[in-house]
């Protein structure tokens, strides 16, 4: 089986990186830290190795790029105890003991410096108009994570106050196993956004408890509910909002499978899923016509930042590609099967 995860995020307060999570993921024993540039074969060697372990009857955790989904920045074999990673900017992975929590496998040496030369201007143009479109998509989730805060707000003061206390004390009793010593949460994200918009991954759990919530109400619960059953001893993987990502919106516990998530019109995770609670009907139901009004209207500001932000992301990809593809010529590509085959071959054995 594959799960796919994001450890970074496109955020108000820039890229936001939780990679650090896989030295505190205690299934790793052994981490590939890649080093390189754009077009040296990192993703390629990650698919690779991902596939040769399923093959071989492991279960895989894909990391997909925030910035472009359809590429691996990093892969999970819990049965192998390990994890390949890119490890370059903007999520820079140092081993904390070299050769004994990680080891480095550089892939830059798979460039032919000369060839590379030849396209310097091209390559120098294509990372400026890159790095020129972070800025602007942070400017603009800004605006969205503001408008976001006047929804909270409007919805915070509508929803009868004792909805979410009672909710918790009707969830967690019959569920929550006795403790079994300290437990794990992996911060991961299992939505982004992206150049192809707003993404929702499937969650890999097949018992889910959905709260219905567009405007953040069940984070604080959720919070709770994460460390509830860290408090009992349980790996936990915690996913957060990339609009507000101090803010859990998914809580999954896989060896119990089960989750609870916020599922919201940006975000509808578990689609197609009856909510356990349904808290927009809520709010809706205690909404005046003037708090209605405002709503909406916070509503548009909103989508008017996310799609000005996935815009910038779009043409942030554009010219990425265009980096790489002046990069690939000058790749070693035999070289880097070699080291892929080596990795296999650690594999088999």
């Amino acid at each position: 089986m594959t799960t796919g995860y994001f450890l970074g995020a496109n955020t108000p307060g820039g890229f936001c990186s939780n990679y650090d999570a896989l030295f505190a993921d205690p299934r790793i024993r052994k981490r590939i830290l890649l080093k390189g540039g754009p077009g040296c074969g990192k993703s390629t060697l990650m698919r690779r190795i991902g596939a040769a372990a399923r093959g071989l009857g492991y279960d895989t955790e894909e990391i997909y790029c925030s910035s472009d989904p359809d590429s691996l920045d990093g892969l999970i074999v819990p049965g192998l105890g390990l994890a390949v990673a890119d490890g370059t900017a903007p999520h820079v992975l140092e081993p904390r003991l070299c050769g004994l929590d990680a080891v480095y496998l550089d892939l830059g040496g798979l460039y032919d410096s000369e060839a590379l030369a030849q396209n310097r201007g091209e390559l120098e143009a294509a990372k400026r108009k890159n790095a020129a479109c972070y800025p602007l998509c942070t400017l603009a989730l800004q605006s969205a994570a503001a408008a976001s805060d006047g929804l909270h707000k409007i919805a915070a003061a509508a929803l009868p106050p004792a909805v979410l206390q009672e909710a918790k004390g009707r969830l967690l009793p019959p569920l929550l196993p006795a403790r079994r010593g300290p437990g794990t949460v992996l911060r991961r994200f299992v939505t982004a956004i992206s150049p192809k918009g707003l993404l929702s991954l499937p969650l890999p759990v097949s018992r889910i408890f959905v709260f219905r919530d567009s405007y953040r109400l069940s984070a604080a619960l959720l919070g709770q509910i994460c460390a509830d059953y860290k408090a009992a001893g349980h790996l936990v993987v915690c996913g957060f909002d990339p609009l507000h990502p101090g803010q859990a919106s998914a809580v999954l516990v896989p060896e119990l499978d089960v989750g609870y998530c916020a599922s919201s019109r940006l975000f509808p995770l578990a689609d197609g899923t009856a909510p356990w609670l349904d808290l927009d009907a809520l709010v809706s139901e205690h909404l005046s016509y003037e708090r209605q009004q405002q709503l909406e209207a916070f509503e548009q500001l909103r989508a008017a930042g996310l799609q000005q932000a996935i815009a910038h992301l779009r043409e942030a990809k554009r010219h990425h590609d265009a980096l790489e593809a002046a990069c690939r010529p000058a790749v070693d590509f035999t070289r880097l099967d070699e080291q892929i085959e080596a990795i296999l071959t650690t594999l088999e054995g």
